[in-house]
């Protein structure tokens, strides 16, 4: 080759390497990376030197609490930020060790080591009409990330996984709990990579700005700027929509084609999946944590208790607290003590439990993304002060409350009368009794008593309930000024005596009759049925919007996440028709004076005449009572609406067909069992392999049946074994393609 030649592409080679060096967008600023590295190079360091000693004794306390931190990212237990700043502040790490456990955390934040699921977790996902095998849950996993990561916006890929396993749930190619298992793991992969985005979007604005990252991602808490920790209340933004629902035809069809494979029955190994707390390290933590001695998360404390009876499966009632799975349900009540307890039961047990229960909280604890940081000995307002400022008659504390918890109660409780005040500028609770204590009945996360006009709000489970619980005080002054009497709620007077016009629009919140209760008699309805109880979960849902609205979210008032995740308060969100959005703006408008502008842009998200956003119309489909032909149509929106969007249309006619056949499957078993169930499924998917053999008289019972449903027709004609008629969604739903 000529020497001129191979010059010039010497030149030509050297000049696109160096173009290929350029500044790309996940590049991150010299000074960052610098302290990145030291990040990881800490974090690597204490994972190796500590994983596997067993005292406790030979683990320094600082080196548990780093780790702490780190197991505390790995598992997803909230935003990255509001961890980095605590670690910035925690009063017993030395300040040289706060700001490396903070540039460990974004290290880790960046390098996509946070949010992990353990892939056995998934498994009662299943993948076929006849139920799980072991080790599909890897496939699940594979496919939500799939779907998340490729996403233009994250969210779109959230809202997609929801309802294509919705919809694979209604036709048995998924579990029945499916819907909520697959929308807890695309909620926190979602926020990994929004976590992602965040970091580097920070570390390039300190940069430019020439601050310190570490003191930027304070600003930056304080002024909402993480994507990661905004409001999810809202409903998406029509684009978003779109391609959700591009995303959800295409992962529908995945899981259809992979349920339509036959089995391979290969048993996969227990799960193990290890953490970074080695079993020194996590009795380390659990004593450190101890010694704090921080009050109950109640978004902790609430999910880890409702995982009791999956957790003590076989363990006897007289077990002690020395059983690992006793001692990890009383204890592990704050984050830092569940990372620790979580450890700790891992070593005693295997199978899905802890995967199931971590996954879980990761989730509920997104409701605290914007709290900030707080430990014991921070500044907060004393009992004098609170009830200056707001008029309250007394604030106690019962004995079983400690002194140490009191302050952060306090502070709770101002923070959530604030942000109640922007909602309701009107509203005031001069002259009402707090008292943070245990409540009589256990069920009762916290509870209003009328007649004293007291809120008792339990130590583990009132953080996230306040907004449902003022709301009865609020329902409770309306009857004063109504009626001129205490001790009772206008709702449910309005509804008794039926003399007030109130009650048409207070019945009009629930999705079936309300029914008063009858306090002579000690007669109550169950919550959902009873007025007061309805309209505190719509008014909790009204402040967690009217919060998002502003870019708010309250942790502490709410635990309202968005019309899938509606939190442990039970808050009710609007139907599709939005005739309740349109019936508590009628009552607050009288009641709680909002101001008009408020009311009319609720009106317009969750009012009658908007749009309903699809995740919605998809559920609607599946849940509601078995539709005659159009009756999807007005699931869904209204069918001109639907003509403008075919993807909407496919979606929903998906959705019904799916339905049709997950009925067919379920009247199948009641007729012949298992094998009635796994022949119609094969029959459905097309005979790919060999149908399962039923006897001549079982399949003349079936084959009405799957003949109906390959057509669409209702189901008539066959034994009473229960069920309901089915039909296939029509044309209202719109057409495919």
């Amino acid at each position: 080759m000529p020497l001129l030649v191979r010059f010039t592409l010497l030149v030509a080679t050297v000049l696109g390497l160096l173009a290929g060096c350029g500044p790309s967008p996940d590049a991150v600023p010299p000074d960052a990376d610098r302290e990145l590295r030291r990040g990881r190079l800490f974090a690597a360091g204490l994972i190796r030197e500590t994983r596997s000693v067993e005292d406790p004794g030979s683990v320094a306390p600082e080196a548990a609490l780093a780790l702490g931190y780190l197991e505390r990212l790995r598992l997803g237990l909230g935003s990255p930020f509001r961890m980095a700043e605590q670690a910035s502040v925690d009063p017993r790490l030395p300040d040289t060790l706060r700001a490396r456990v903070a540039w460990a955390l974004l290290a880790n934040t960046l390098d996509g080591r946070a949010y992990e699921i353990d892939p056995a977790t998934l498994d009662p996902l299943g993948m076929r009409a006849y139920g799980p095998v072991r080790g599909d849950g890897g496939f699940h996993l594979d496919r939500i990330a799939e779907t998340v990561d490729e996403a233009r916006d994250p969210r779109a890929g959230e809202l997609a996984v929801r309802m294509a396993y919705a919809v694979a749930a209604a036709g048995g190619d998924a579990g029945r709990n499916a819907p909520a298992l697959a929308a807890r793991a695309a909620a926190q992969l979602r926020d990994r990579r929004l976590a992602r985005e965040d970091a580097r979007a920070l570390l390039r604005a300190a940069d430019s700005a020439h601050v310190e990252p570490l003191d930027l991602l304070g600003a930056w808490r304080s002024g909402r700027r993480f994507r990661v920790e905004a409001p999810l209340v809202l409903p998406p933004e029509a684009d978003t929509e779109r391609e959700g629902s591009r995303l959800a035809l295409e992962l529908a069809a995945r899981l259809r084609a992979a349920a339509e494979r036959e089995p391979e029955r290969v048993v996969a190994p227990p799960s193990s999946y290890p953490g970074l707390l080695g079993p020194g390290a996590a009795a380390r933590l659990a004593d450190a944590a101890s010694l704090l001695d921080q009050p109950p998360q109640s978004p902790v404390a609430t999910t880890v208790s409702s995982f009791r009876q999956v957790l003590l499966a076989g363990v006897p009632v007289e077990a002690d607290s020395a059983d690992p799975r006793v001692r990890f349900l009383r204890r592990a009540t704050s984050e830092e003590r569940f990372v620790a307890e979580l450890a700790l039961l891992r070593r005693a047990t295997s199978g899905p439990g802890p995967g199931g229960v971590a996954l879980a909280v990761g989730v509920a604890v997104r409701s605290l993304a914007q709290e900030p940081a707080w430990f014991p000995g921070f500044p907060a307002p004393t009992v004098r002060e609170l009830r200056t400022r707001f008029g309250l008659a007394s604030i106690t504390f019962g004995e079983q409350v400690p002194e140490a918890w009191r302050p952060y109660y306090l502070r709770m409780l101002e923070v959530s009368l604030r942000d109640l005040a922007l909602v309701f500028p009107s509203f005031s609770v001069q002259g009402l009794r707090i008292r943070f204590a245990e409540v009589a009945r256990e069920e009762a996360l916290a509870t209003h008593d009328p007649g004293p006009r007291t809120l008792t709000l339990p130590p583990a489970t009132s953080a996230g309930t306040l907004a449902h619980e003022l709301a009865h005080d609020l329902d409770w002054q309306a009857a004063r000024a109504r009626y001129g009497i205490r001790g009772t709620y206008r709702t449910d007077r309005a509804v008794r005596f039926r003399g007030d016009h109130l009650a048409a629009s207070v019945r009009a919140l629930a999705p079936g009759p309300v029914e008063a209760p009858n306090l002579a008699r000690g007669e109550a309805p169950p919550p959902d049925r009873r007025p007061a109880e309805v309209f505190a979960r719509n008014v909790d849902w009204f402040v967690a919007a009217s919060l998002a609205r502003r870019g708010l979210s309250d942790g502490y008032l709410t635990s309202v996440q968005d019309a899938y995740l509606t939190g442990y308060a039970g808050a009710a969100p609007p139907d599709p028709q939005g005739k309740a959005a349109e019936a508590v703006a009628r009552i607050l408008g009288e009641v709680a004076p909002v101001p008009e502008e408020d009311l009319r842009w609720y009106l317009e998200r969750f009012g009658p005449g908007r749009l309903t956003p699809v995740t919605e119309a998809v559920r609607a489909v599946l849940q509601a009572p078995l539709p005659q032909e159009g009756a999807a149509a007005r699931a869904c929106g209204g069918e001109g609406l639907l003509r403008e969007d075919p993807l909407r249309a496919r979606l929903t006619t998906l959705a019904g067909r799916a339905r049709a056949r997950g009925e067919a499957l379920e009247q199948a078993e009641r007729v012949a069992g298992l094998e009635g169930r796994t022949w119609m499924a094969r029959q459905l998917d097309g005979m790919l392999w060999s149908p399962v053999p039923v006897d001549s008289t079982t399949a003349e019972m079936l084959d009405p049946l799957l003949r109906r449903a390959s057509v669409g027709e209702p189901a008539s004609g066959l034994p009473d074994t229960g069920g309901s008629p089915f039909v296939v969604p029509g044309a209202g739903c719109g057409a495919e393609g």
